[in-house]
Parts: C-alpha cells; structure tokens; sequence
C-alpha cells in the first residue's frame, strides 16, 4: 500500500481536485460546475457524507481548517422549521411506546431536539398529562432560538437546557437523529447519571453490522463529524447497564450515501424502544395516541428511500 488516507479519493473532491490536477484543460472546465454544486447544495440543505474513519476525533480533524464545525450556530438553530408541524412514517412507532408511558412518567428529556422540532407535532398526536413537561437538551445557540420560539408559539409544555446531566431522574429519554453527532456513546452518557431514565426510546440513528466507524457529513452550511453505530454493540452496551431490548423498527426515510464509498450506503436507519429489566411492560390504551393509526398501532414504513442523510 502507499500510505495513503483512507479518504483521499474524497479528500482531492473537497480541495479541489488538488493542485497538479487543477492544471489539466479537462479539469479547469469541470472545476466551475463543481463550484456551482456546492453553492447549489447550500442552498438547498443537500446532505452528503464522505470518507470513513476509526474515530470521531479523526472525522473531525479531517475537516478543512476554516469550515463551519457543528450545530452550535445560529444558522443550525433555524434549520427544520419547514417540518415543525409534520411526522415520518417511523414516528408512528414512537407513538406506540410514548404514549402509554406518559400517565406514569409526566416528563420527556429529548436530547438534541432541536428547537422542540418534535414537540411540536407530535402534541397533535399524544394526549399530555396536567403538569407535563417535554425537555429538550441542545446546544446554546439552538437552545436560545428554540426558547423565543417557545414564547412566540405559547408552547407552555416546553422547557431547555444545555446540561445532560438534566437527564438525571427523569424517567423517559428520547432521541430522534442526533445521538451519530455526539462523540460519547448513548451507553457512556447514561452511565455517568445517579438515576437511569427507566424507559430509552430512540429514532433514526444510523447503524451497521460494521464496526462502528465515523464519517463527515456536509448539511449546507457546516460540517459534522458522523458516528455509524455497530448495533449490536450498541445494544450490548445498553444491557450491560440493565436494560432489555423491547422493540426496533427500520427508519426508510433516512438513509447515508459515502461519496465515492458504494460498499458504505445505509438504505435505513433504525429505532428502538429499551427500557430497565425491572420496570413492567407498558400497555397501550385508545386514547393515549390520538390520530395515529389503529389508535396506537405503528406505521409500517414504505419502500425504501434512495435519497440523502436524513
């Protein structure tokens, strides 16, 4: 082998062919259409991911010094308010399992929720108890815009913080297509709390039967370091904290392209309900989810999508 990146193929994308080939005739006339795409991808919150590394440090370091990094910025606070009042198919499956919990459990730490980009809409579909509280954990510039937000649309049920270790006492955690941005694992960060949330409900998490591994992701605005979960190990690593597999479900509407990597697409993301060995089965009633199908019954996903990150 020569030594080189494991990304290089997409290393020379994003700088521009590198130099020595920025000099071919071919190449300068390509360069302008390459420009073109990727002003027409910010425009359009085109998604893509390339290359494919053993760490999230690694991921990070292969960003170009300069680039936008992450959510915390104003730009990431005002993404999704297109969707803040629809669902995908895969959260009828959280429907099922939330809704049930709430008479027991009145309060709902949802980690990177944006700006309550769920809360929202999910309102419509879930009866919420007296005193009810959905808490989301999210980074300061997102938390601060979510908290206008709030106050503009009367969201009494809605409340932020920044601090996970808000999460303590709590007894139902939900995450929906945040936990491939953070670098510590869902098992590690549950671990450091004094009290578990009883009940893990996650969605849209990207996983393989690969060894965990980490790519870039590019979301129109700033790149993000990209976890892809082993699954089995993330359920191993839940168990060992003491709880049980109760169900997952396969997310269609999101799937992962690695530019110039086939053998690396996800055609789904997945779902799953997890919750501690001693707390009993949750039961469904008609009138803990309103408007989802069968009054409780989740959604079967369709066909599968060939589209970006989601």
């Amino acid at each position: 082998m020569s030594g080189r990146r494991p990304d290089a193929p997409a290393a020379r994308f994003e700088s521009g062919f590198g130099c020595r080939m920025s000099q071919s005739p071919k190449v300068r006339r390509v360069l302008p259409g390459l420009a073109f795409a990727r002003s027409l991808a910010r425009r359009v919150r085109l998604r893509y991911c390339r290359g494919a590394y053993g760490s999230f440090a690694a991921a990070r370091a292969a960003i170009r010094p300069g680039r936008a990094v992450g959510y915390d910025n104003v730009e990431s606070s005002n993404l999704y308010f297109d969707s803040h009042d629809s669902v995908k198919p895969t959260d009828y499956a959280v429907f099922y399992w939330l809704g049930p919990l709430l008479a027991r459990h009145p309060a709902v730490f949802d980690f990177g929720g944006h700006v309550g980009r769920l809360y929202y809409p999910f309102q419509k579909y879930l009866a919420f108890p007296p005193g009810f509280q959905w808490l989301v954990c999210d980074l300061p510039a997102v938390v601060e815009t979510g908290r206008e937000v709030a106050r503009q649309r009367q969201a009494r049920h809605l409340a932020f913080t920044t601090n996970f270790r808000d999460a303590d006492g709590l007894d139902i955690f939900f995450s929906s297509g945040t936990l491939q941005y953070v670098e510590t694992d869902l098992a590690a960060l549950l671990a450091a709390l004094e009290k578990r949330p009883r009940h893990v409900l996650i969605n849209r998490v990207p996983m393989s039967d690969r060894p965990t591994w980490f790519t870039v992701q590019y979301q129109g605005h700033a790149y993000c370091p990209y976890r892809i979960e082993n699954r089995a190990d993330f359920v191993t690593g839940l168990q060992r904290l003491g709880y049980d597999l109760v169900d997952s479900w396969r997310c269609y509407e999101s799937s992962c392209r690695v530019l110039f990597r086939p053998g690396r697409r996800l055609r789904y993301y997945t779902g799953m309900y997890l919750r501690l060995r001693d707390e009993p089965r949750p039961m469904a009633r008609s009138n803990d989810v309103i408007g989802g199908p069968g009054h409780g019954e989740p959604e079967r996903p369709g066909p599968p999508s060939d589209g970006g990150t989601g």
